[in-house]
């Protein structure tokens, strides 16, 4: 219970500064060691974070006559000058580290967002420039 009031307040935090890091987005310095925190326990991943947003979307869905599923890869930029992120791989070059977002969001017929129903994300382990073009086509065909 105590990890689920803390993500609803992780969630106000950031959801009112979503362009600031977790250190500017924190009211105190106790929040932010709290968020780290949260972050970094074992019992907490995406998926189970993610899990009730995408039940709730499929209630939802279950309204509608009429769905559509859109996707799209975004690149979540987690460049650091003075740090490695842990977990974070080359995006578009050596130097800008980060990982990719794949969501399946639904939307009704007249456009208006249902949620999320299903995410992958992943980070690369090395740039394909030093792979073959027939690797790089495999490579490409087996990502999402």
């Amino acid at each position: 219970m105590r990890l689920n009031a803390r993500l609803v307040r992780i969630v106000e935090e950031l959801g009112a500064n979503p362009n600031l890091s977790i250190p500017a987005a924190t009211s105190r310095r106790a929040e932010m060691e709290a968020a780290y925190r949260f972050f970094d326990n074992d019992n907490v991943t995406p998926e189970k974070i993610l899990q009730p947003h995408i039940e709730a979307t499929y209630e939802r869905i279950s309204q509608c006559d009429v769905v559509l599923l859109v996707q799209d890869t975004t690149e979540l930029d987690l460049t650091r000058p003075d740090q490695q992120v842990a977990g974070a791989g080359p995006m578009d070059c050596e130097t800008r580290r980060g990982a990719f977002l794949h969501p399946l969001i639904a939307f009704r017929s007249d456009g208006v967002p249902l949620g999320t129903v299903w995410q992958k994300t992943w980070a690369r382990e090395h740039l394909a420039t030093h792979l073959s073009k027939a690797e790089r086509k495999e490579k490409r065909d087996r990502t999402p």
